[in-house]
């Protein structure tokens, strides 16, 4: 049996950091057979096979990314302070603003696929109390 999902909210949504879009397509296969005992105990027993694939996309704040890794590497220098005199930022916001003002900035796109099978079982009983009525079914 065939399932699947579809996703896609652009690229200006607010939620943009936490998916952007997701495409998901499954297929299960499950033959399964039973055993009637006698006329109120019946089991069950199956297999399962199941494929998946996945595409998922989110955003990822590029600015924020780049002032912390220039953070963490001491920070950047230049004309920053008042009057422009050469001062070193090492504040990650800071640097972020810094960069945003200079042109710098933007949010990059993180996109993953991935594909594979899974396998499983199921087993099932069944007790029929009368002829109208069945339990555990």
């Amino acid at each position: 049996m065939p399932y699947g999902a579809k996703l896609d909210y652009g690229f200006d949504w607010a939620g943009r950091y936490a998916l952007k879009s997701v495409n998901l397509q499954s297929l299960n296969i499950n033959p399964s057979i039973s055993f009637k005992l006698d006329d109120r105990h019946s089991f069950g027993f199956g297999v399962s096979a199941q494929y998946m694939d996945a595409t998922l996309e989110q955003m990822a704040d590029a600015t924020s990314g780049l002032a912390l890794k220039a953070a963490k590497a001491g920070g950047i220098t230049g004309p920053f302070g008042p009057g422009g005199a050469t001062v070193t930022l090492t504040d990650p916001a800071q640097i972020a603003a810094v960069m945003r003002a200079g042109g710098v900035g933007g949010d990059g796109l993180a996109h993953v696929e991935g594909n594979d099978w899974g396998f499983g079982w199921n087993i099932g009983y069944m007790f029929q109390l009368n002829e109208v009525m069945d339990w555990l079914t």
